[in-house]
């Protein structure tokens, strides 16, 4: 292979690279994801709902009684 060849070869990869990062990002802006991915597999259901209904000021009778009613 050619100094030239490789030369374009590089280049491409880096372009295709950089381009399917901007589209993954501008795919994110329309389409946030709600938790990682990994905490999607790893939870089940029921946690990630109580996780995201808590109050943000700790309110602890709120909170233990979310752990009765479940």
């Amino acid at each position: 292979m050619s100094r030239k060849n490789l030369i374009h070869l590089v280049l491409v990869a880096v372009v295709a690279l950089a381009s399917g990062i901007a589209f993954a990002r501008v795919l994110s802006r329309f389409n946030p994801p709600e938790t990682p991915l990994l905490a999607q597999e790893t939870q089940p259901a029921q946690y990630r709902r109580v996780r995201q209904t808590t109050p943000t000021v700790f309110d602890s009778d709120a909170f233990y009684q979310t752990i009765i009613d479940n």
